[in-house]
């Protein structure tokens, strides 16, 4: 019986009119050491009446999970749970991937590399990752590596890297994989950065993370996510330069992306729905910065860093809001209510 080189894990959730792409895609990975692991994560659709089918290619090592709804972070962890190969591919039901990376995968097998990542195609042009060249690179815990590890999907990880640190997604939240940033650099030693696309990015309107929602959905998923992440990596280290590292890389995540989003839609539009999620906002950054034991001064300079024309106005609209709620207010700092505040999107 041959050793299985690869696990390719795909989560999947009411994907009947687009699955089929993916498993017709997974065809040309005639090999007989991948083995792909797809996970329902409780469709009410004919999605796994789909998958079911598909598993009749016995040329395809095929194991078809299906569970309650957890989530695409759960349905991971679910795969990982029951892969075998030496190394983890994350893939998004709606993209597409290339078989020429396995070959190049294999080649470097022997060198036990703890991440091999490549080039992502999206909309005809080439992105590429990591902001690193290509190449052999070995890391220590170093300001180089920490927050570049960019997407999940144009990474091939090594299994025993993942199950020996115990590394898991969060669960029943989107934006599950802006927690890894903060926990694999403390794993990740080796890393080798392939001259080549292996992946493409299809552009899907039905995607969970890819639709628009007003604050408290899927920006609570990036809070809570990027949140969890931070503690993980403060908990982690003594060292202030990574610390605060980790804290603005923290704030580019979560505080950058969604307030800017929301000063936006009110400078555009003001309205008082707006305003009422910048004092959500503030009421749990303000809760972070206490816990963290951070200043509001990171906060601003953050904030106003590298700002330029627009978002440089709206920033200092940002910081003049924080800076009234958060010294001349009553507002309650507070982080939990925000906790499973999403979990009925995936109903």
């Amino acid at each position: 019986m041959n050793e299985v080189v690869l696990s390719i894990i795909v989560p999947v959730f009411n994907r009947e009119k687009i699955i089929s792409n993916l498993l017709n895609n997974f065809l040309e990975f005639d090999y007989n050491d991948i083995e792909i692991i797809i996970v329902d994560d409780g469709s009410t659709d004919n999605t796994f009446s789909i998958l079911n089918s598909f598993s009749k290619y016995k040329n395809l090592k095929f194991k078809l999970l299906k569970q309650e709804n957890k989530g695409p972070g759960g349905a991971r962890n679910s795969g990982v749970s029951v892969s075998t190969g030496n190394y983890l591919w994350f893939v998004d039901s709606d993209d597409k991937v290339f078989p020429e990376i396995y070959h190049e995968l294999k080649a470097l097998l022997s060198e036990k590399f703890d991440i091999i990542t490549f080039d992502v195609l999206q909309s005809g042009k080439v992105l590429h990752t990591m902001e690193i060249g290509y190449g052999k690179y070995n890391f220590n815990l170093s300001s180089l590596f920490l927050g570049e590890l960019g997407t999940h999907c144009n990474k091939m990880y090594k299994r025993e890297l993942w199950i020996n640190n115990k590394i898991k997604y969060p669960e029943k939240v989107l934006y599950e994989d802006n927690y890894l940033p903060f926990v694999l650099p403390y794993y990740i030693q080796s890393v080798f950065k392939l001259d080549l696309i292996g992946y493409e990015y299809i552009v899907d309107n039905y995607s969970v993370t890819r639709t628009g929602q007003s604050f408290g959905g899927k920006d609570v998923g990036r809070l809570l996510t990027a949140y969890e992440g931070l503690k993980y990596s403060v908990t982690r280290s003594r060292n202030s330069a990574y610390i605060d590292h980790f804290f603005n890389y923290f704030l580019q995540l979560f505080l950058i992306n969604t307030s800017l989003l929301i000063a936006r839609d009110f400078y555009h539009r003001p309205n008082k729905s707006s305003f009422d999620d910048l004092k959500k906002l503030n009421r749990s950054l303000f809760y972070i910065l206490k816990e963290m034991d951070f200043s509001q001064r990171h906060l601003y300079v953050s904030l106003l860093r590298n700002r330029k024309g627009k978002d440089y106005i709206l920033s200092l609209f940002l910081v003049m809001i924080f800076y009234i709620y958060s010294n001349f207010s009553n507002l309650k700092y507070s982080i939990e209510n925000y906790y499973n505040v999403n979990e009925a999107e995936w109903k």
